[in-house]
């Protein structure tokens, strides 16, 4: 017999940070892609990144968080993903 897993995204992700973590990361992201042109953060793991700024519905506070995205002829397709944690980023 086999052991199940709850959350099915951890069968290929090894190790999930926590999101107080995720949090400095994608701060550091940030500050480094806007610090270079890109040059550093434009890629990841093959990936290609781009900067998404959302206003806070209720603050009004801009936040940008990187991700990876897709072509789709002219259009961008973005992946809504919070790190492999179970639950979806505040932006979707």
């Amino acid at each position: 017999m086999t052991k199940q897993r709850t959350t099915p995204q951890t069968d290929y992700i090894k190790w999930v940070p926590k999101p107080d973590l995720m949090k400095r990361m994608g701060r550091w992201h940030v500050t480094m892609y806007r610090l270079t042109g890109g040059l550093l953060g434009g890629r990841m793991d093959s990936l290609d990144m781009l900067l998404l700024t959302t206003v806070g519905r209720k603050t009004g506070q801009a936040r940008t968080v990187p991700l990876p995205y897709y072509r789709d002829g002219e259009s961008y397709v973005l992946i809504a993903s919070y790190g492999g944690n179970p639950r979806n980023p505040a932006w979707l």
